[in-house]
């Protein structure tokens, strides 16, 4: 009998397949969620992608384990939340973010990263939106040096002083 995660992937195997016919070069993205987070007992289509959601350091590990044996999923993309203000309060954390882009960029061979915002409020998360736009572009670009470009651009005479005010808030979180 499969497990609910192995029914999932079975099914999403299945879409794959039919979908590799007729455009062979395309992908299936799939949401590894609570429920279909545990890889499957049997290889996923070649075509097959997962979008991987992360709540602790657990996952980190059972994450970096699709790409092997017997799943071996090619791509195991990542799922964030970037909610700030509004949704968790104010939360900035540049470094942290490229960390983990870089970590699923290397360990994953991840290719996409989805980040779930809702609705902004640019006076608390538009750096931390600058930021992750830059790092999925160059997920090696240096954190203190993006923000510095933020600064520059968003506030004009005082980039040095609100640069000081996003370290500490990066500091603290």
């Amino acid at each position: 009998p499969y497990t609910n995660s192995e029914m999932w992937w079975l099914w999403v195997n299945q879409v794959a397949a039919q979908v590799k016919l007729t455009y062979p070069d395309k992908w299936v993205d799939a949401l590894a969620y609570p429920w279909s987070r545990s890889p499957p007992r049997f290889a996923l289509e070649s075509n097959v992608a997962i979008t991987y959601t992360i709540f602790g350091d657990g996952d980190m590990q059972q994450c970096e384990s699709w790409g092997s044996p017997p799943a071996n999923c090619k791509s195991v993309n990542l799922y964030s939340w970037a909610f700030g203000g509004h949704m968790m309060g104010f939360r900035h954390y540049p470094s942290a973010l490229r960390d983990y882009l870089q970590w699923g960029r290397d360990m994953l061979g991840a290719r996409a990263h989805f980040a779930q915002c809702g609705v902004a409020d640019w006076t608390i998360d538009g750096p931390k939106y600058y930021c992750a736009q830059t790092f999925q572009w160059n997920a090696d670009a240096d954190p203190s040096a993006v923000m510095t470009d933020f600064c520059d651009a968003s506030y004009g005479s005082a980039s040095t002083e609100m640069k000081a005010f996003w370290d500490r808030f990066e500091g603290v979180w």
